[in-house]
Order: C-alpha cells, then sequence, then structure tokens
C-alpha cells in the first residue's frame, strides 16, 4: 500500500528554478526505488511550503530516509528548511 509522506518547507518557492545542488537532489530522491511522485506546493507570494512524496509502501519510504536525511542537512546549508510533518497510509484521488 503506497504512504504519502508530507514535509514542510521553507526558504524555497516552488515553480521557480532550484538551485542546481537542491535539483541534484529532488532528481536522486525521485529515482530511489519506490519513489512514485513529488508534488511541492506553495504560494507565489513565498512563504512556507509543503512537499507531499509518495512512495510505494513504508518500507521504500524508510530506506530512503538516510540519504534524504543528508540531502536536508546540506539544504539547510542553502537556507532551505524541511521539517517532517505526518505519514498518510490512506489516501485517494478525487
Amino acid at each position: 500500500m503506497s504512504v504519502a509522506q508530507v514535509l514542510n518547507t521553507s526558504g524555497a518557492t516552488p515553480g521557480t528554478t532550484p538551485l542546481p545542488e537542491a535539483a541534484k537532489m529532488s532528481e536522486g530522491i525521485k529515482a530511489m526505488d519506490g519513489c512514485e511522485h513529488i508534488y511541492a506546493l506553495g504560494n507565489s507570494t513565498g512563504g512556507p511550503g509543503l512537499a507531499i512524496l509518495i512512495w510505494r509502501d513504508k518500507a521504500a519510504m524508510e530506506a530512503a530516509a538516510t540519504q534524504m536525511a543528508s540531502d536536508e542537512s546540506q539544504l539547510g546549508g542553502m537556507g532551505i528548511t524541511i521539517t517532517h510533518a505526518e505519514v498518510y497510509d490512506t489516501f485517494t484521488e478525487l
């Protein structure tokens, strides 16, 4: 069963060109086994945003945790912060 991992973000504006290092990290996460989708939500006026990662299953999400922690540490050095929020195991596209 797929799981949705929600992350709170600040310091980056979805829809704008990301820093090359951040773009490379996103591509690395997308290429991980079990990563099905990544959605970035924000407002053009700035402020905090959300990232929603859809994983094939909880095991795939947990397998990515070490790489994601390393990426988050590097993003912090670029002024981008990520805070883990909820993980949902039940969701439906309407």
